[in-house]
């Protein structure tokens, strides 16, 4: 929408070429973003969650340190892919919100791009929340499970 809006405003064609690259070069930004969302899912095996932000920030939470998960929706003002909250919380927002909640049953340290993070609550963002719960509930060995 943009690009062709800007070429009709600007009435020079050197500064027209460089503002239609620059546009091109953004929608292929986005849509490269988009694609690695879609390229490093997390990921529910039978021993671990596998909590992951593009390619960099992959938490691999042990199921049997589940004690529950719910779905939390949160928005965030930092926009930081990966932050510890005030409270604690080790946060992995996607557009500065997370809609799941995981409480382990003893805090555990996970390895992280911005060091070792020790919590005992993480918050993600997952496309289909209630699928996503379904399915890590189910997995989550039944001794440690909320009832």
């Amino acid at each position: 929408m943009e690009i062709p809006a800007v070429h009709l405003i600007i009435p020079w064609a050197p500064v027209r070429l460089a503002a239609l690259a620059l546009g091109i070069w953004g929608l292929l930004w986005m849509l490269g973003l988009l694609a690695a969302h879609h390229v490093y899912p997390h990921v529910l095996t039978p021993a671990h969650l596998r909590v992951r932000y593009l390619r960099r920030t992959e938490l691999a939470i042990p199921l049997s340190a589940l004690r529950a998960v719910r779905p939390d929706m949160r928005g965030y003002d930092e926009s930081k892919s990966l932050h510890r909250t005030a409270n604690g919380t080790i946060a992995l927002p996607v557009g500065s919100s997370t809609n799941i909640r995981l409480e382990l049953a003893a805090p555990h340290t996970f390895s992280t791009p911005q060091g070792d993070l020790t919590s005992s609550t993480i918050a993600f963002w997952a496309d289909d929340p209630q699928t996503a719960i379904g399915a890590i509930k189910a997995a989550i060995p039944k001794q440690h499970s909320e009832p």
